[in-house]
């Protein structure tokens, strides 16, 4: 999984192998996106993420 800003500069990225994961980052307001990638099923799914404090 990976995040990256309005830019397409990554501020985080992290292997997963569970169902659920919890991200410690401080991200400031703006517009992120997030990526899963699949390596078994090469697959990529793409959201967008906003966030307002």
């Amino acid at each position: 999984m990976s995040i990256s800003d309005i830019s397409g500069k990554e501020i985080f990225s992290q292997n997963i192998n569970s169902n659920m994961m919890e991200v410690n980052q401080q991200l400031s307001d703006g517009i992120y996106f997030v990526q899963f990638k699949s390596l078994e099923k090469n697959m990529l799914f793409t959201s967008k993420l906003v966030i307002k404090n």
